[in-house]
């Protein structure tokens, strides 16, 4: 940017920051000429989209203040035509990349012929230094790579509107990843190809950091997570780069919430069978809870083989009770073979497998993502969740901690307290389950792109 070198140059100050905006309502502007010849503006018919919390980049110059035009379109576009109701990563990631940009003198749109010269790939170079060499502004792992896809999001943005490079910003790569295939695969591996791009950072947390255990979500954490499963019920999956909604099909939904509130896992919920499910009493639904034994006999297919009682929220069975007397259900179950009728099953009256369960976890998360892009659980971290947060319910009613971690093993089959002692150690240090998180994505699978 020859206009900001020259700034510098005569030691004019230079600075981009972040201004909040009050929540305010957008309407589509429709601007037209009247009868005198002057630009009006009036406003199309339709809902006014409340914006409740938005940070525009302003450019201050010597005390005089200008928008940041291209930054704040990509930002308006998120919460105006993607209804994202928080934008404050993406703000995050574009006001150190707009900061990073005038810091070295470069335009945003200039795409010199040597791809090395264009500033996105000199902005990866500068993530990728500043966290290798241990430099005292570097950024978190996770932090650094979602700013990354900020800033290729941003570009695709453009891109996708027409907007004319001299050079492209990035270049598409795909990624060929092996992972455990299911039982009725033919091999032992299968392939997932990933398409990504070249601006892909060549950082991650190291292998001895990793936690061995399981992490619980937190509180806002989940309260994302049932935004997506059983308030919109909307989830993403990208094509060609592009991320599409969908509906989460109700199985899934009533599969993550057992999980959440039994503590059951995926090879547990997935096993349960029709059996178990009744309308709960009158009495039960007051109480909250009901018990439910779980084991081989009723088919499930517990850890061992080992039989256990698990706590099942009232309103949950009711819910799945009068799903399975659904037309949705009932129709799938004629299709079913088997003697005794899995609780889930799909549209050809098979039950469900552990890669669809996974599939749809991801597309759950993708969907969180939008707003959240460090959000990186995997679907079993829901069964810690329920242990951590029914452990906190029952000290916070006065049980001691020794009775309540006592409990909590047997409603989740644990065989060692060892497990359980680790709900604890959450329970009294609410940040770690963040921090843990981001190790233990990176180590089991960094599809971050």
């Amino acid at each position: 940017d020859r206009y900001t070198l020259a700034l510098i140059l005569i030691g004019v100050s230079v600075m981009i920051h972040s201004y909040n905006l009050k929540p305010f309502s957008y309407r589509t502007p429709k601007p037209y000429v009247d009868s005198n010849g002057e630009v009006k503006v009036a406003y199309l018919e339709e809902e006014p989209v409340s914006i409740d919390k938005l940070a525009l980049l302003v450019r201050e110059v010597n005390d005089q203040y200008e928008l940041v035009i291209p930054a704040n379109n990509y930002l308006l576009y998120l919460v105006i035509e993607r209804f994202h109701k928080c934008v404050s990563s993406q703000s995050r990631a574009l006001l150190r990349y707009f900061s990073f940009l005038e810091d070295i003198g470069v335009e945003w749109d200039d795409m010199p012929s040597r791809q090395s010269k264009r500033p996105t790939y000199l902005f990866k170079r500068h993530l990728e230094s500043q966290y290798k060499n241990g430099h005292e502004d570097k950024l978190a792992v996770s932090t650094s790579k979602s700013y990354m896809r900020s800033v290729v999001n941003f570009y695709k943005f453009y891109i996708s509107r027409g907007y004319q490079f001299k050079n492209p910003p990035f270049n598409y790569e795909t990624i060929t990843h092996y992972i455990n295939a299911g039982y009725s695969s033919m091999g032992s591996k299968a392939k997932v190809i990933i398409q990504t791009t070249d601006l892909r950072l060549g950082i991650s947390q190291q292998r001895k950091d990793t936690p061995q255990q399981l992490v619980a979500l937190s509180d806002d954490e989940w309260k994302e997570v049932d935004r997506v499963i059983r308030k919109e019920r909307m989830v993403v999956r990208y094509k060609d780069g592009i991320a599409n909604k969908y509906p989460l099909p109700i199985e899934f939904t009533l599969i993550f919430l057992l999980m959440r509130y039994c503590g059951l896992r995926r090879v547990e919920v997935l096993s349960m069978k029709l059996s178990l499910i009744r309308k709960p009493t009158q009495e039960e639904l007051q109480k909250g809870y009901l018990r439910l034994t779980i084991g081989g006999k009723d088919g499930v297919e517990t850890k061992n083989s080992k039989e256990r009682i698990i706590e099942f929220p009232s309103l949950l069975m009711k819910n799945l009770y009068e799903y399975i007397i659904s037309e949705r259900y009932l129709n799938r179950k004629k299709l079913s073979n088997a003697g005794n009728i899995s609780l889930f099953i799909n549209n050809k009256g098979d039950t469900f497998n552990n890669d669809t369960l996974n599939s749809r976890w991801s597309e759950v998360r993708n969907a969180i993502r939008l707003d959240y892009p460090s959000f990186n659980h995997k679907a079993h971290n829901l069964r810690p969740t329920y242990g951590v947060s029914r452990l906190k319910q029952l000290v916070n009613s006065g049980m001691q901690q020794a009775d309540a971690l006592s409990y909590i093993q047997n409603r989740m089959g644990h065989s060692s307290l060892a497990t359980t002692l680790h709900y604890l150690h959450q329970l009294n240090n609410p940040k770690s389950g963040d921090e843990l998180s981001e190790i233990a994505f990176d180590y089991l699978l960094d599809l971050g792109d």
